[in-house]
């Protein structure tokens, strides 16, 4: 089979590969984040290259431009490393909401959950799974086993009221009211919430 078929082909597939998924990635109405785009990492490296072979089979200047082009790629990526920017400390932070959770808790069942655009309460559950003090998921068939005394709300976000917040977690809790507030200095609130009794 000749190369160029071959060659062609492959080309052929790549673009469909983005074509597809950009078009997939329009038409989605959530939020998009960055790992989302995943499976579309491979096919620009990969265009990339291609370009870069065709750029070296003319001769001298061809060459001298792919290796031009590639240098800059280089370049680039060393002058635009996430290396040079400041950690967030996503992982420390979380930790150290968790270990205020478990101490609050008082050892007793809880319910947990999360006010934030652009994170998920994943982490803070493994955490505290991990420490022996896992929150119980409200399952609204089984209320009376699953809903506890106090639900904690991590809130990721500048404004929050958590009492008439409709995330499932913190609605399912039913009527409450603020008991304790927390404040971290990189701006994370944690509120313990406890059931309003009509009337209260």
């Amino acid at each position: 089979m000749d190369s160029s078929k071959v060659n062609s082909s492959g080309i052929f597939l790549l673009l469909v590969w983005l074509g597809v998924g950009l078009l997939g990635m329009g038409l989605y109405k959530q939020h998009i984040y960055d790992h989302y785009f995943g499976f579309l990492f491979p096919v620009v490296f990969l265009i990339f290259s291609a370009i870069l072979e065709k750029l070296w089979n003319f001769k001298v200047y061809g060459r001298i431009i792919a290796v031009l082009l590639f240098s800059l790629v280089v370049a680039a990526g060393i002058f635009e490393t996430p290396l040079k920017y400041q950690p967030n400390f996503q992982m420390k932070r979380t930790a150290e909401v968790t270990e205020n959770i478990i101490k609050e808790s008082e050892n007793k069942p809880f319910n947990l959950g999360m006010i934030a655009k652009q994170n998920y309460d994943a982490g803070y559950r493994y955490f505290l799974e991990k420490k022996g003090h896992k929150a119980l998921e409200i399952d609204a068939q089984k209320s009376g086993e699953t809903i506890s005394e106090q639900l904690f709300v991590v809130c990721e976000e500048k404004e929050c009221n958590p009492t008439t917040h409709p995330q499932a977690e913190i609605a399912n809790f039913g009527w409450s009211k603020i008991d304790r507030e927390w404040e971290f200095p990189w701006g994370a609130k944690l509120f313990k919430l406890v059931h309003n009794i009509q009337g209260e």
